[in-house]
């Protein structure tokens, strides 16, 4: 089976391409800024709702951080406002808010500003992310 382009239409890019190309720049962006140097992030992790209150979320991220103490190494989550008390339970200190909402100019066209518009009816923007960091053990006194 072909790769295929979730980008592409036709052989043109989409505007869901361009508005997530202008969602994710300032995110990274955030990122450099403040993970400039060697460190674990908690990337990508949630739960099932389902399966929240049993414990799950707390193995994973005891796993990452046992790695991340093994190897002396700062830890780093983005998180969402549903998951900052975990996080701040588990040592994370809130670091910066980012707030993820792309701006659309008129030169962008009526497509790219349809799909915002779609985005903000579905609740996806704007789109609010915890940076934490947990120090590593050796900084905890």
């Amino acid at each position: 089976m072909a790769r295929r382009d979730l980008w592409c239409t036709g052989g043109k890019e989409s505007p869901e391409k361009a508005l997530v190309e202008q969602f994710l720049g300032p995110f990274f962006h955030t990122r450099q800024k403040h993970m400039g140097k060697p460190h674990v992030l908690i990337n990508i992790c949630f739960v099932d709702p389902e399966r929240r209150h049993e414990g799950v979320g707390n193995r994973m991220l005891r796993w990452g951080l046992n790695k991340a103490d093994e190897m002396n190494l700062e830890t780093w989550v983005e998180s969402s406002q549903n998951g900052r008390d975990f996080y701040k339970a588990n040592g994370f200190l809130h670091v910066e808010d980012e707030i993820l909402d792309p701006v659309v100019a008129e030169s962008d066209g009526p497509k790219l500003a349809d799909v915002k518009e779609i985005w903000y009816k579905k609740r996806l923007l704007p789109f609010m992310i915890d940076i934490m960091k947990r120090p590593t053990r050796e900084n905890d006194d």
